[in-house]
């Protein structure tokens, strides 16, 4: 009985050995950022190792790869060292208009429709 346990274990252990190892969490963060193939369009967060921060990106909502994070916070926390928090970008004071600017061409994320373009204060 032994034998056949010996054996067992014996087959398990090769089995397991031949298996390739599970994606660790560095590795993850080392995937490039993918947008998926769908148009379902969520606002996401990958880690880009080149600037070393996680950024932004929009989503698709299928597909893609591991390296994608609902909030910045969990982008951080498996990405970088523990207790440093960087963000790829906040605008200067003088990029905020155009930077809203530009997001008024952007689809509305919640509701997946075209947003009204804003032209500027009115006069």
């Amino acid at each position: 009985m032994k034998a056949v346990y010996g054996l067992l274990l014996l087959g398990l252990f090769t089995l397991l050995a031949e298996l390739p190892p599970l994606m660790g969490q560095a590795d993850i963060c080392r995937l490039p950022k993918q947008d998926g193939n769908c148009k379902t369009l969520s606002l996401r967060w990958f880690y880009n190792r080149r600037s070393d921060t996680c950024e932004r990106f929009v989503y698709g909502g299928c597909g893609g790869n591991a390296n994608n994070f609902k909030t910045p916070r969990e982008c951080l926390d498996i990405c970088t060292p523990s207790g440093l928090r960087r963000f790829h970008h906040r605008p200067d004071e003088d990029d905020i208009p155009g930077f809203f600017h530009d997001a008024a061409d952007i689809v509305d994320l919640r509701l997946n429709e075209p947003r009204p373009k804003y032209d500027g204060p009115s006069q």
